[in-house]
């Protein structure tokens, strides 16, 4: 495996040696990411066997298949996670520090390319980023493969959530099915950047925010069956799963297959597809997702809204979901000289 470059210069690593519940444990992170100057990597273990889900994940749907374990909701999307033999660890990097405006994929895959690297470096021969072959679409983060995840032959290894606002970018990781050495974290740490500081614990402010947090809103009801404002999204090409942009849609919820009421002329843009939309041309086949509005942002970045490349506009739909409020991404530039498609990429 080739050595991926150094992604930062600076880094704090802590490695807490106290076990903490879910709630707090996801608290603080969040009080990090709001008070750091500077990009933190916190390596960190649980007082209980505990369930996390992801930010946009509905309870409902996977709570009959968890154990009677704490479920605590995280900030960051993704699957199902159980900690109970797994190791975790988060990125926290601030706004100030200029690679948390790295793209989405981009970041993903840069971390967990290095990560693959370090446990390699470790002895774990084999650690690659999932391709598109390996990826399964189920609700469990560890049964379900995404690209650029870790995986060691058809076992995945270590997955992760991200959250991105204005404030910096959190990466939530857990590593599963390896045991690592007690140095493996400095290791990694100095692989990830150019120097490594040691932090033995936040500030008693941190400390205070996390303990705020952990009460106000991490172990509350409401916020584990917090429900955020979705949008409602027609994808009809590489974001439909099984294909090579459905990764972006990790953690969003699969409504249903349908078909366009309004009419459109697909073109193959190379590798994607483009939707035109023309009152002569088809009916188009995708998939209907529930996003929220970290995923949205994304999409929008990913189809070029402010470059001019696509549109986000209202679609038409037939079937079930004739009459309802959904988007879909129309295509803006020019389509001469470019082969046509049908109805379904």
């Amino acid at each position: 495996m080739t050595k991926t470059a150094r992604l930062l210069d600076r880094i704090a690593l802590w490695i807490d040696p106290e076990p903490r519940d879910g709630a707090w444990n996801m608290a603080v992170d969040q009080a990090l990411l709001e008070t750091a100057s500077h990009t933190i990597l916190r390596v960190y273990a649980w007082s209980r066997p505990t369930v996390t889900i992801g930010y946009a994940q509905m309870l409902e749907r996977v709570q009959g298949a968890l154990p009677a374990w704490p479920v605590v909701r995280r900030w960051t999307g993704g699957g199902v996670v159980f900690h109970e033999s797994d190791i975790t660890y988060s990125l926290i990097v601030p706004a100030s520090v200029e690679w948390s405006q790295t793209r989405p994929v981009e970041s993903y895959a840069l971390v967990h390319g290095s990560l693959a690297d370090a446990l390699v470096g470790a002895g774990f021969d084999g650690c690659r980023l999932a391709t598109m072959e390996d990826v399964i679409d189920l609700p469990f983060c560890f049964e379900a493969p995404a690209v650029h995840d870790v995986v060691r032959g058809k076992v995945k290894i270590a997955g992760a959530g991200q959250r991105r606002s204005k404030i910096g970018l959190l990466h939530q990781g857990s590593v599963q099915q390896v045991n690592v050495a007690a140095n493996f974290w400095q290791q990694w740490a100095e692989q990830l950047a150019d120097v490594v500081d040691e932090m033995r614990a936040p500030s008693a402010g941190v400390l205070g925010r996390a303990d705020e947090l952990a009460e106000t809103r991490y172990a509350t009801a409401s916020w584990l069956q917090h429900r955020e404002e979705m949008r409602r999204v027609f994808v009809y090409g590489s974001l439909k799963r099984g294909l090579q942009n459905h990764h972006h849609l990790a953690g969003q919820r699969f409504i249903g297959e349908a078909r366009s009421l309004d009419r459109f002329r697909l073109f193959d843009l190379g590798g994607y597809p483009g939707a035109v939309r023309d009152p002569d041309g088809c009916e188009i086949e995708g998939e209907v997702w529930d996003v929220d509005s970290d995923c949205l942002r994304a999409l929008d970045k990913l189809e070029g809204i402010s470059e001019g490349e696509y549109s986000r506009e209202r679609v038409a739909l037939n079937g079930a979901f004739r009459g309802q409020s959904i988007d879909v991404y129309v295509y803006l530039k020019l389509v001469a000289g470019m082969r046509e498609v049908g109805e379904r990429w």
